[in-house]
This record gives structure tokens, C-alpha cells and sequence, in this order.
């Protein structure tokens, strides 16, 4: 897990979901919010389709907020136009609830791998606090 920090988006794989983001705009939001929930039913969810949901949601609760920008790792990176807009949606805030309970099921790998090292507690707790100020509406 090339991972420094508990934080949505302290890992390359939410660091390379942020240039599919810059790149793609919302399809790359979309395309991850799909997978999440089409393999959630599965064994297990790939660790690193989980770090991208985590990113993805914190994305939709900054826009949600209008700080999507404020954001110092954000800030760095160029976004398509009316990106804040696009992850506001009704549809979209309802996909980021039911992948924010996604990835902290049972079978996500990321989940697991928190809980070895110790701090699962700790970074369920973030994700919740993540989903909760995008759910508050």
C-alpha cells in the first residue's frame, strides 16, 4: 500500500485517480463509482478500486461544501470546467453514500489492510466523518 497518511487522498492510488480526474473530468468519477458498486457484492474489492472510491467521495463532499478547490492537493492539478457542479448531482451524491459504506465493508481489501496495520478504527472513523458531511442534507 504506497500509502502516507490516513487522509482520502495519502496514497498513489487516489493520487493517480486525481490526474484520471484532471484528464477525464466526471467519467473518470462515474467509472469508479460503477466499479465500486458492481464488485461490491464480490469476495473482495481491490485495495486499490477502494483508495480511488475514497478520493472519489471526499471529491463530491468538498464540492458539496464549495471547497473542492481549497483543497492544497487539489489546487495543484487543472480540473474541467464545471467539475464542483458535476459532482453535486442528486445521482451522484446517492452513488458517493453507498460507496462511502462500500468501502468499509467486510470484503474491502483496503478495510483489511487498515485493520493489520492497526489503524482501521482511525480511517473507518475519517470515511465516516467523510460520508456524514455529504449525507447531512
Amino acid at each position: 500500500m504506497g500509502t502516507f497518511g490516513t487522509g482520502p487522498f495519502d496514497n498513489d492510488d487516489a493520487l493517480d485517480f486525481l490526474s484520471d480526474v484532471a484528464a477525464d473530468g466526471i467519467d473518470a468519477v462515474d467509472r469508479i463509482f460503477d466499479d465500486l458498486m458492481e464488485e461490491a457484492s464480490g469476495e473482495c474489492i481491490e485495495s486499490d478500486l477502494c483508495a480511488m472510491g475514497v478520493a472519489a467521495i471526499e471529491m463530491v463532499a468538498l464540492a458539496k461544501k464549495q471547497k473542492l478547490f481549497s483543497n492544497p492537493i487539489l489546487k495543484t492539478l487543472e480540473f474541467p470546467t464545471n467539475l464542483e457542479k458535476k459532482l453535486t448531482t442528486k445521482g451522484r451524491i446517492q452513488k458517493a453514500e453507498r460507496v462511502a459504506r462500500i468501502v468499509v465493508a467486510t470484503n474491502s481489501e483496503l478495510a483489511q489492510l487498515w485493520d493489520q496495520a492497526g489503524k482501521g478504527k482511525a480511517w473507518r472513523s475519517r470515511v465516516e466523518r467523510i460520508a456524514k458531511s455529504f449525507i447531512a442534507d
